[in-house]
């Protein structure tokens, strides 16, 4: 049965600019329907985008300049009516309040159902801002529970679960890319990114990280079904 979910306009604009193709689009909105999120941040989780690349793009499809979190101040009054959980399930981050406006970080601002609830919340004009979701995760962690993040630090689960891809460019390279795998631990990967931050994660950051890595395997069993379906069909030989 094919699915009855809306194009949203990030997607349209993520489609349009070449970013993904079919396949990836259909694997992308499998993972939503079964568990939900933002279709640009799935496409980041399952490897599909650089996130950089990815928010330029939408920058330019939005006629929105891309907010860079690291250096906003902490705003009381800003983060006072948004829990740090409702952040997380919307992907927003309230980044100051003033003269009854709420600027807010957004990765996907045409959600208009969030930034009405938000309105309500504060009984001010929310300004949506454009802003990838590893740095707002980043900034919730940083901003409501005191736990600093880099936001690389998000994107480790990805390192320790990435498929090998569906079409390799040259022969030879998926046997080199399982033999990388098997000669990294997902400790040593989180050495190479994270650097000399690795030891300063706090315990309820690696439980969350533990948590991203499972639903990332999630990812990877129906990508794996996929291509099992179009082998049967014949459609990758």
């Amino acid at each position: 049965m094919a699915s009855s979910r809306k194009i949203s306009r990030i997607q349209e604009i993520i489609v349009r600019a070449g970013l993904i193709d079919a396949l990836q689009v259909r694997s992308a909105n499998a993972h939503l329907d079964k568990w939900g999120g933002f279709f640009s941040q799935v496409l980041v989780e399952l490897g599909f985008v650089d996130e950089d690349a990815l928010m330029a793009t939408l920058g330019t499809g939005l006629q929105m300049q891309v907010m860079h979190l690291g250096t906003v101040p902490k705003d009381a009054s800003a983060l006072a009516r948004l829990e740090p959980s409702y952040c997380e399930e919307n992907l927003i981050f309230p980044i100051s309040l003033r003269d009854r406006v709420l600027s807010l970080a957004m990765a996907d601002p045409t959600q208009l159902k969030t930034i009405d609830e938000v309105q309500n919340r504060y009984l001010a004009r929310v300004q949506p801002m454009l802003a990838s979701g590893s740095e707002i995760l980043a900034a919730i962690s940083k901003h409501y529970r005191n736990i600093e993040v880099r936001p690389d630090a998000n994107r480790a689960r990805r390192a320790a679960t990435t498929e090998l891809p569906l079409r390799p460019s040259a022969p030879g390279q998926v046997t080199s890319r399982i033999a990388a795998l098997k000669g990294s631990s997902a400790n040593s990967m989180l050495n190479d990114i994270l650097g000399d931050d690795v030891g300063e994660l706090r315990e309820a950051e690696m439980t969350r990280l533990k948590t991203a890595a499972q639903t990332q395997e999630k990812a990877g069993q129906i990508l794996r079904a996929l291509r099992s379906l179009l082998d049967e069909k014949g459609t990758l030989r």
